[in-house]
């Protein structure tokens, strides 16, 4: 059993747990905490999902466990440099809070 401090801590820190592996493609939705950033984020390259790169990593400047993701799908944006269209993936942390997530094939449309 565990000591009473060490129960009280996990109670009121507790942390969601991402048990997916690097390299694995998840649907993610966003929670009641989502931040505005997020949503948008989630809206323009969440379409065709997350792709895994890191996970689990607890972020100081935040305070929140967070997740790196990569996005599988991309948009179309004029290069300045190249002067010709390029794709734009995006790579980022997102905090777990601000997020639910789903592993599956194919993506269905849910109400939120």
């Amino acid at each position: 059993m565990l000591p009473i401090f060490k129960q009280i801590y996990n109670y009121i820190f507790a942390r969601k747990e991402f048990d997916h592996k690097i390299g694995d493609v998840v649907f993610l939705f966003p929670s009641k905490k989502c931040s505005k950033k997020t949503k948008t984020i989630l809206k323009i390259y969440g379409r065709s999902g997350f792709i895994v790169c890191e996970k689990d990593k607890w972020n100081i400047k935040t305070t929140k466990s967070s997740v790196k993701l990569l996005s599988r799908q991309h948009i179309l944006k004029f290069d300045k440099q190249k002067k010709k269209m390029g794709r734009k993936f995006w790579l980022g942390w997102i905090p777990l809070e601000e997020i639910s997530w789903e592993k599956r094939e194919k993506r269905e449309k849910r109400d939120l």
